[in-house]
């Protein structure tokens, strides 16, 4: 038994300035010390409160190939590590990485076998059949993290189905969902707008959705001049920042670009619809992504939007039964979604409030957190 609280060191891969969501389901564990690692070159990202530690990016291979197989911006799949990362884990009883893949993860396993250090590890995906999972070097860290985790903290149920065709034990699964903010995310005071506002957030527009949604309120126009799109993203080119002008000199298309996280609540409130349609992404016909988890569609549940989605990943899953949910990549279907809550102001209502509620069982924070605190402690 352990005299004082047990340290969990939550290492946190980069960008980590995209994933406050991710940190914030750590935060203020009653049965834990907590410390967050991140890449000495995002000192400049910190929450209040929260005490971090820090490692410094090293790529694991030659110079001369690094523009060529590194991913940036970095992600679970990039060829990095962190090097002084067992400076940042000597003190810890209990590590979390997230994935099974990255070569962060394999170094945090390898860590903990040699320093018997209990293991955790966060998973988002939801994708058995992914290459990475075969093809050397990242199959070995899949192996060397399956074989030492003591416990995974699957996001969602379809991330705990991954982890079943992966061969993990039952008993090593705990299914938590990750939560928000339910005080700042919250719904607005019934101010009234002259439009319908429909409201898009995603942090890049390409397998997001952005151009089915723009076509498909393109054509609602038409027949429904009541309405405004607003689009809240940093467009990855060029080529789509060009388009959505396009769109938003001929329609009511409102560009806002990249919003500050601490701005996005009032956003939502000031919105009536969320829409997120996004779909399959694929390389060769192989699947190689999908939506993981959707942090956008649990902000707007709280927010009290009605929301329409697609059938894609794990979306279905997070907005539940009553919101609708339509075709990857259908304009018609994604146009008749949004006519339906345009046209029928009681259906919104009763959306938001539902939504509002589905927020509060499911993904408030304060009981997401206690969840991982029930999760971890279970450790010892």
């Amino acid at each position: 038994m352990l005299s004082e609280r047990p340290r969990l060191v939550v290492v946190i891969g980069p960008p980590s300035n995209r994933k406050r969501q991710e940190v914030a389901l750590f935060q203020n564990l009653q049965r834990f010390e907590v410390t967050y690692v991140l890449s000495s070159k995002e000192r400049s990202w910190i929450i209040d409160g929260v005490d971090y530690a820090y490692s410094d990016l090293v790529r694991v291979v030659p110079d001369s190939l690094a523009s060529f197989v590194v991913r940036q911006p970095y992600s679970p799949v990039s060829l990095i590590k962190l090097t002084g990362i067992e400076n940042c884990l000597k003190k810890a009883d209990v590590i979390n990485c997230i994935e099974l893949y990255s070569f962060i993860s394999c170094q945090c396993a390898e860590f903990a076998r040699e320093e018997g250090k209990k293991l955790a590890v966060s998973i988002f995906e939801t994708i058995p059949s992914i290459p990475l999972h075969k093809v050397p070097p990242f199959s070995q860290n899949v192996k060397k993290v399956l074989r030492q985790t003591d416990v995974f903290i699957a996001y969602t149920n379809r991330s705990a189905e991954y982890l079943r065709q992966l061969s993990v034990a039952e008993e090593k699964i705990r299914v938590v969902y990750p939560g928000v903010d339910l005080q700042r995310f919250h719904p607005s005071k019934g101010q009234n707008h002259e439009s319908i506002r429909i409201l898009f957030v995603g942090g890049f527009a390409g397998e997001k959705g952005l151009m089915v949604l723009l076509k498909a309120f393109a054509s609602l126009y038409v027949d429904e001049p009541e309405v405004e799109l607003w689009v809240c993203t940093k467009p990855r080119n060029r080529r789509v920042e060009a388009l959505i002008e396009v769109y938003s000199r001929k329609y009511p298309v409102k560009a806002l670009g990249y919003v500050d996280y601490d701005r996005i609540p009032e956003i939502y409130r000031q919105c009536d619809v969320f829409c997120l349609p996004s779909f399959d992404k694929r390389r060769w016909g192989v699947r190689v992504w999908e939506e993981e988890f959707g942090f956008a569609l649990v902000e707007a549940m709280a927010s009290g939007l009605p929301i329409v989605a697609t059938n894609c990943g794990a979306m279905p899953e997070i907005v539940g039964n009553e919101n609708l949910v339509v075709p990857q990549k259908s304009v018609g279907a994604l146009r008749w979604a949004l006519c339906k809550l345009v046209e029928d102001e009681g259906y919104r209502f009763h959306l938001a409030k539902a939504n509002r509620e589905r927020a509060k069982k499911l993904f408030d924070i304060e009981t997401q957190r206690s969840a991982v605190n029930e999760v971890l402690g279970e450790l010892f």
